[in-house]
């Protein structure tokens, strides 16, 4: 396999690195908005359970 060879899939890789740590940041902004969705609906359900109980 010539230099160039290697240093093509080399850059491919990267590239492949590159687009999937894109892909997970986007995975991790998903959840953190998922995250931050479930604590409100808590809070609220709480809210409403010590109306009812308390």
């Amino acid at each position: 396999m010539s230099e160039e060879e290697k240093a093509d899939i080399l850059m491919r890789a990267i590239g492949s690195l590159e687009e999937s740590s894109e892909e997970l940041e986007e995975v991790a902004e998903e959840c953190e908005e998922q995250e931050e969705a479930a604590i409100g609906f808590l809070m609220w359900l709480g809210h409403i359970l010590k109306k009812v109980i308390g």
